[in-house]
C-alpha cells in the first residue's frame, strides 16, 4: 500500500475538524438553543474560533505560499531571460571578431578601411575563421531553439524569435558559401580571387558582404542591425 503524502494527511485532518465542528455547532444551535453564559454556548464561540483560526489560517498560507511562488517564478524568468541575452552577446562577439581576423589577417592586400583591387583570401585563415562561424552558427540556432520553446517568457516573442531567425539566415548564407567554395582552394597556403567566393546559383551573396565596408552592407542589415533589436526585445522583457 502507498503511503499517503504528509501534506495530505494534514489537509484531511484539516477537514475532518472543520466539519466536526460545522456538525457540532448545527446540533447545539438545533437542539439546544444555547443562551450567554452557559455551557453550551462557551462551546459554540470555542467551535467558531477553532473554526475562523483554521480557515483565515488556510487564506493566509495559501496567499503567501502564492506570492512566493510568484516571486520565485518571475525571478526564474528574469534569469533565464538574462542567461538568453548573455548567450546572444557572445555569439555576436564571436561574429565580430571572426570578421575583423578574417579580413585583417586573410585579405592580400590587406584591408585600408576598404578592399582594395585585386584582392585574394588566404585559405588558411578562410577555414580557420568559417569553421569557428559555424560553431558559433550553431550556439545561434540553440539559443533561438530555446527562445521558441518559451513562448511565455518573452513579451515580443513572435519579434525576438524573427530577428533571432534573420541572424542565423545571414550566417547560414557564408556557411553555405565555405561549403560551395571550400574546394575552389587547392590546400595549405593557397589563396582565391576575393570576387570569385560567391554564392551561386540562386543568390548573390559574397563574402566581400561580410569583410568588407559596413555601410550599406548586408552585414549590418541582416546581422548587427538584428541583434540590437533581439537584444532590445529580451531586455524589454527583463524590466517588464
Amino acid at each position: 500500500m502507498k503511503k499517503i503524502a504528509w501534506s495530505w494527511i494534514l489537509v484531511l485532518t484539516f477537514l475532518a475538524i472543520i466539519i466536526a465542528s460545522v456538525g457540532a455547532i448545527y446540533v447545539i444551535l438545533e437542539f439546544h438553543k444555547p443562551e450567554k453564559d452557559t455551557v453550551e454556548f462557551e462551546i459554540l464561540k470555542s467551535l467558531l474560533q477553532i473554526l475562523t483560526v483554521l480557515i483565515l489560517g488556510q487564506i493566509i498560507s495559501l496567499v503567501v505560499a502564492l506570492f512566493n511562488y510568484n516571486r520565485q517564478k518571475a525571478e526564474a524568468r528574469r534569469e533565464f531571460q538574462k542567461y538568453i541575452v548573455q548567450r546572444l552577446i557572445r555569439v555576436y562577439v564571436a561574429v565580430k571578431s571572426q570578421r575583423r581576423l578574417l579580413r585583417a589577417k586573410g585579405l592580400r592586400p590587406p584591408y585600408i578601411g576598404r578592399i582594395q583591387a585585386n584582392t585574394y583570401v588566404a585559405f588558411d585563415v578562410f577555414d580557420k575563421q568559417m569553421e569557428l562561424l559555424n560553431e558559433t552558427e550553431l550556439k545561434l540556432e540553440t539559443i533561438r531553439h530555446e527562445v521558441e520553446a518559451s513562448p511565455d517568457i518573452f513579451t515580443d516573442f513572435r519579434e525576438l524569435t524573427s530577428y533571432l531567425k534573420g541572424m542565423e539566415d545571414y550566417l547560414r548564407e557564408l556557411i553555405k558559401l565555405y561549403e560551395q567554395k571550400h574546394a575552389l582552394f587547392s590546400g595549405k597556403g593557397s589563396t582565391v580571387e576575393l570576387d570569385k567566393l560567391s554564392l551561386f546559383p540562386e543568390s548573390t551573396f559574397s563574402l566581400r558582404d561580410f569583410v568588407g565596408e559596413a555601410e550599406d552592407s548586408k552585414f549590418v542589415k541582416e546581422f548587427s542591425d538584428l541583434y540590437d533589436k533581439a537584444s532590445e526585445a529580451i531586455t524589454k522583457s527583463i524590466l517588464k
